[in-house]
C-alpha cells in the first residue's frame, strides 16, 4: 500500500514480468545461487536446492569429498588397494595382479620367461618360478640336468624288468622270459607258446618263472634239447622174458615170442 494507491510486488523467488507485470518463478540455478561447486542446483517454484554431487556430502551448500576407501573395507576386490580421489575412488591392483576384479596376472603365458635348458615356467598368486623339467634337477650351477631314474631306483619298472634312463625320462622293457611294457611285466609261458627249444621227440618242457627246462622223458636220453631213443633191448633193460625176443620202439620196445612160437 501506497499514500493513495498501492504497487504490487512479487514474492522471494519471483519476478515481474515486464511486459503484462505478472509475477513468474525466477530459475536461480540458471545464474547466481549459495550451491557449492560440487553440488547439483535443483530450480523450483519460488526457490531452489542444494544437493551435494556423488562422492560428496553436505548440506549442499558447502560439500567436501567422501572418502569411499574408510566407508568399507571390500570396496575394492582382494588383490586391490583402495585409493581416494575427488569425489570418487579408484582400485590399484597389487603387483602380479591385473584386471577389474585384480585377477592373477600368469605371467608364463608370456614367451621365454624361462629361458634355461630344460626349464619350465611355474605360475604362482602374483608371481611366477622357473623350475626344472621332469626329469631333471638342479645342479650346483644351477642349470638343470638329468635324472638318472633308473641309477636313483625311483623308476617305475617292473622287478622283472630293465630299467634304461635316457635325457629326461627312462624306458622299462621286460627281461627275457617276461612280456608286458615294463611297467607290468608277466611270465612268458615258453612251453605253451611253443617257443621253447626242447627236441621235438621224447622231450618235456617245464616252464618255469622267465624261462624253461628240457628234460628227456623215459625211454630216451640226452640233455633235453637233443634226445635219443634209449635201446632197451640193446643195454638190457627190458623185462623180457629169457624165452621171449626183446623188439626195440622209440621210447620203449616190446617183447615177443621166436618165430613159430606165441604167448
Amino acid at each position: 500500500n501506497t499514500k493513495g494507491g498501492y504497487n504490487c510486488v512479487c514474492n522471494a523467488g519471483y519476478e515481474s514480468d515486464s511486459e503484462d507485470g505478472v509475477c513468474v518463478d525466477i530459475d536461480e540455478c540458471s545464474g547466481n545461487n549459495a550451491c557449492h561447486a560440487d553440488a547439483t542446483c535443483t530450480n523450483t517454484l519460488g526457490s531452489y536446492s542444494c544437493s551435494c554431487n556423488s562422492g560428496f556430502s553436505g548440506s549442499g551448500t558447502h560439500c567436501s569429498d567422501v572418502n569411499e576407501c574408510m566407508t568399507s573395507e571390500t570396496i575394492c576386490p582382494s588383490n586391490g588397494v583402495c585409493r581416494n580421489t575427488e569425489g570418487s575412488f579408484a582400485c590399484d591392483c597389487l603387483d602380479g595382479f591385473a584386471g577389474d576384479q585384480c585377477e592373477d596376472i600368469d605371467e608364463c603365458l608370456a614367451q621365454n620367461v624361462c629361458a634355461g635348458e630344460n626349464e619350465i615356467c611355474l605360475n604362482t598368486i602374483s608371481s611366477y618360478k622357473c623350475v626344472c623339467s621332469t626329469g631333471f634337477k638342479l645342479d650346483k650351477t644351477n642349470s638343470c640336468e638329468d635324472i638318472d631314474e633308473c641309477a636313483y631306483g625311483i623308476a617305475s619298472c617292473h622287478y622283472r624288468a630293465q630299467c634304461e634312463n635316457n635325457i629326461g625320462s627312462y624306458d622299462c622293457s621286460c627281461s627275457e622270459g617276461y612280456s608286458g611294457d615294463g611297467v607290468n611285466c608277466a611270465d612268458v609261458d615258453e612251453c605253451a607258446q611253443g617257443s621253447h627249444n626242447c627236441a621235438a621227440e621224447g622231450s618235456e618242457c617245464r616252464n618255469t618263472d622267465g624261462s624253461f627246462t628240457c628234460s628227456c622223458v623215459e625211454g630216451f636220453y640226452g640233455d633235453g634239447v637233443t634226445c635219443s631213443d634209449l635201446d632197451e633191448c640193446e643195454i638190457g633193460y627190458d623185462e623180457c622174458s629169457y624165452d621171449s625176443v626183446c623188439v626195440n620202439s622209440p621210447g620203449s620196445c616190446i617183447c615177443d615170442c621166436p618165430e613159430g612160437q606165441e604167448f
